[in-house]
């Protein structure tokens, strides 16, 4: 289940705001059994969409041109000031110092 939960959230989270009903009804099941189902799994909601937002954030600062602030929206973040927290806490460092760093080591000038 952990892993059709991934698919869901990868598909309709650049939609906007994603949560547990929404995915729960593409199962036909309510959010209380998706839930109990998905801590039988040793996981949660949250820590699937906080999976697959860290995820994602480091593929479109590594391989593509969006802003952050459009990479923000892209991982559903309604706040766009919300995304750098988030990230700094995954990371222990700003988007926009991630993609410096890695934009200096991919150009060998670290």
């Amino acid at each position: 289940l952990k892993e059709q939960v991934q698919e869901v959230v990868l598909k309709y989270l650049h939609e906007g705001t994603i949560d547990i009903e929404m995915v729960s009804q593409q199962f036909h099941i309510s959010r209380w059994t998706l839930n109990r189902k998905l801590s039988s799994e040793g996981t949660s909601f949250q820590e699937i969409l906080a999976v697959v937002r860290k995820n994602l954030a480091i593929d479109y600062l590594n391989h593509s041109g969006f802003s952050i602030q459009q990479i923000a929206q892209l991982l559903g973040f309604t706040n766009h000031s919300c995304f750098p927290k988030a990230f700094k806490r995954w990371y222990g460092m700003t988007p926009l110092e991630y993609r410096k760093i890695h934009q200096f080591s991919k150009n060998g000038l670290l």
